[in-house]
């Protein structure tokens, strides 16, 4: 592991989004296996949340269920899964046990802070490594950003992140955020930075927040081929080549191009992921891509009429 700068991968979370999680169950060991020869960091294993899922979805509802999926060899790796505020009771999350699921990474709207960060509370109570990940993060305010890293502080979380949900932050605001979290949040806090494609910005922003948050530990977010949401995330296998190219890691890039050429690749071609002039007009209206997607496929409408809708939606 780095010493300051830890690339997690969201392949099998964010991913999911292209294939409603069914990964398959083969898949995901394979996924997450070559995750660990590849030296990433930080491996997001899914999502938790209630309901009943198959052995071949990267969703569980319990800690026990996506604890089965780990190899007996972890390398020292973190396992992580996310959990959507309001879609898991926390209550039922029992201890931190060794050799398990490391953290939880805590996603919530603004509307929902307080109570999210109480759950959040009662997470790192349990003795997990918890994660506060802020959707949409270029929704709040100077003043209320600062308000939730003060707030971030007291509860003094494995890492707090920057978030943009709708791939439309420019390279000032991830600056901007940035600046503002090094400067307030407390030093022991790893800073992240979850970045969307939609712009074809999450490759550039990532560097740009690497640089702006020198002398700090920090979290980078990608996922193998940019599996994601609508316009996709970061590469893994990009900005790990980009890592070592500036030394700062050893990371091999090789079992990520096995794992797209066998895996990947077959879900790409059943639903696509990456640029696309709908993707590029949720960001450019800093919408919610599923707007545009839900426009798209109609497949009645013209671009030009597409954008005169979005530019309506409040």
């Amino acid at each position: 592991m780095n010493d300051r700068i830890y690339v997690l991968d969201s392949t099998l979370r964010d991913g999911g989004y292209c294939n409603n999680w069914r990964f398959g169950q083969e898949n995901i060991k394979r996924i997450i296996s070559g995750l660990i020869d590849s030296n990433v960091d930080v491996i997001e294993c899914g999502m938790l949340s209630e309901g009943f899922f198959s052995a071949d979805e990267s969703k569980y509802s319990s800690i026990h269920d996506a604890t089965e999926i780990l190899p007996k060899k972890k390398d020292k790796k973190l396992f992580v899964l996310l959990m959507n505020y309001g879609d898991y009771d926390v209550d039922k999350l029992p201890e931190y046990e060794n050799g398990g699921m490391n953290g939880i990474r805590v996603a919530f709207h603004k509307k929902d802070m307080v109570q999210a960060l109480e759950a959040a509370k009662k997470i790192k109570e349990k003795n997990y490594k918890v994660f506060l990940q802020p959707m949409v993060t270029a929704t709040y305010s100077v003043d209320e950003y600062i308000d939730l890293l003060k707030s971030a502080n007291e509860i003094d979380p494995y890492a707090f992140y920057i978030v943009d949900s709708f791939g439309s932050m420019s390279t000032n605001e991830v600056r901007k955020y940035c600046s503002l979290a090094t400067h307030i949040l407390k030093s022991n806090i790893i800073l992240g930075f979850h970045s969307h494609n939609n712009l074809q910005l999450a490759f550039s922003n990532s560097q740009s927040f690497v640089e702006e948050a020198k002398g700090r530990k920090i979290i980078v977010d990608s996922c193998i081929m940019g599996m994601g949401r609508g316009a996709g995330n970061l590469n893994t296998e990009l900005f790990l080549d980009f890592m070592n190219s500036m030394q700062e890691g050893e990371y091999k890039v090789t079992p990520l191009l096995v794992i797209i050429d066998e895996i990947l690749n077959l879900f790409y071609e059943k639903k696509y992921w990456g640029y696309s002039l709908p993707n590029y007009l949720s960001a450019t209206y800093n919408m919610h891509p599923n707007y545009a997607t839900y426009l798209a496929d109609k497949n009645t409408l013209t671009i030009s009429m597409m954008g005169e809708l979005l530019s309506l939606v409040d």
